[in-house]
């Protein structure tokens, strides 16, 4: 029974390893998107979707080196 909690414990710490930090604000009719997994790790190159509530895609982005996406509304 204690080799199941410890490998359970192991295994939940783990799953935070790519949570990804999104912040996305509007400014001045642009959308600017700052993304990362830690502070000193940009999520490169990522792809970006926005939906519309029915899921349908208006906007496809993806990040640069820095993290970063912006998009004109």
């Amino acid at each position: 029974m204690l080799r199941i909690s410890l490998l359970s414990l192991i295994c939940l710490s783990t799953l935070w390893a790519h949570k990804i930090n999104l912040f996305v604000y509007d400014e001045a009719g642009v959308l600017y998107i700052q993304s990362y997994f830690t502070k000193s790790s940009p999520c490169k190159q990522c792809p970006i979707k926005l939906l519309d509530a029915n899921q349908k895609e208006i906007a496809s982005l993806t990040t640069d080196d820095e993290g970063k996406a912006s998009l004109k509304l």
